[in-house]
């Protein structure tokens, strides 16, 4: 693969003027409070900077729905930079769980999952710098909450995978020599100490979790965040709500054609029937989780307004002052779930 012109192994410029920053992940990506905190930042210590961001978090994906959806939600963005986090939904496929006769046959499987998630990433990689991006960054996942201490204690399970997921990542980031963010050092470092970041599914980092990864990422670019504060003071204090909603409806549409249809290429009449069909056959059933119901029914909304939607994040996406110095506004689209 052709190395990363713009890109040094380990370092992170800041972003600057004019760039087009892309975070493509999954649900914790889509979470959006840590591309929140970041793009407040940059709003408060670059204000001069017009920089755009724009979240692509598609909740339950994996490397291969970053393929499927590549064309139609990356692509058209035209990002100068990306910063790639995927991995934790993969690490679901690399899990061994230590409870079968049948040991040999989990490794190998496992080590197969590995090795396609290794291929796969490699080949996001190379499709984003053919569309003439940067590999702004690629993030290793979180790590899983496997107890209050926070130590991985298990050479099986959802934990072990992740930290297999999350040495492939720092070998494709070598490889390659593409800059890393370890969220998976990060984060376990100060789990171990005591810290509670994760929700209650132990996957999912809480608030103070995604102000920790923004902080990484901008300890990343040699910037430092501000202490921890409630994220509903920061969205308020950048005048976020805007962004916030409007990608939110955005992020709603590839997450729950990844969750309900399965990234299958359909009309959009059908995909609508077929959601529509869904929650009306799944709506209320006690084995349902309630999070696909709810993409379900904000599927049904905000499909039929996605390209004005998407207009509008485009207008929207631009952090920015007038040039007499007042405020025009800063709304940076995420996604918050």
């Amino acid at each position: 693969m052709e190395k990363n012109p713009r890109s040094r192994a380990f370092v992170i410029p800041p972003f600057e003027d004019g760039d087009r920053v892309v975070f493509f992940g999954d649900s914790i990506t889509r979470n959006g409070e840590g591309i929140t905190r970041t793009a407040a930042y940059y709003r408060t210590m670059f204000p001069e900077k017009k920089i755009r961001f724009f979240n692509i978090g598609i909740s339950g994906s994996t490397v291969a729905a970053a393929h499927i959806f590549f064309d139609d939600w990356l692509a058209p963005l035209r990002p100068t930079h990306v910063v790639l986090a995927f991995g934790v939904n993969d690490a679901a496929s690399a899990i061994v769980t230590g409870k079968t006769n049948e040991m040999e046959a989990e490794k190998r499987k496992a080590d197969d999952a590995i090795t396609r998630f290794e291929s796969e990433y490699e080949r996001l990689i190379e499709r984003i710098l053919n569309i003439g991006a940067a590999v702004a960054a690629i993030r290793t996942p979180t790590p899983y909450d496997e107890g209050a201490s926070g130590q991985d204690i298990s050479q099986f399970g959802r934990g072990a995978a992740q930290r297999r997921i999350a040495d492939s990542v720092r070998s494709i980031a070598q490889s390659c020599s593409l800059p890393l963010v370890d969220d998976h050092a990060f984060l376990s470092a100060r789990l171990a100490s005591g810290e509670d970041l994760f929700n209650d599914d132990h996957v999912h980092p809480n608030e103070r979790g995604q102000w920790r990864l923004a902080e990484n990422l901008l300890r990343a670019q040699g910037l430092a965040l501000d202490d921890f504060r409630p994220f509903s003071e920061v969205a308020a204090e950048a005048k976020l709500a805007v962004w916030q909603e409007i990608a939110n409806k955005l992020t709603f549409i590839p997450s729950t054609e990844w969750l309900i249809l399965h990234g299958e290429t359909l009309p959009t009449n059908e995909k609508i029937a077929r959601v529509k069909k869904w929650l009306a056959c799944n709506e209320g059933k006690a084995d349902v989780h309630p999070a696909f119901v709810l993409f379900s029914r904000e599927y049904l909304l905000s499909k039929p307004r996605e390209a004005e939607l998407r207009a509008e994040e485009e207008r929207t996406a631009m952090a920015a002052f007038t040039t007499d110095g007042s405020d025009t506004g800063l709304i940076v689209p995420t996604g918050n779930i």
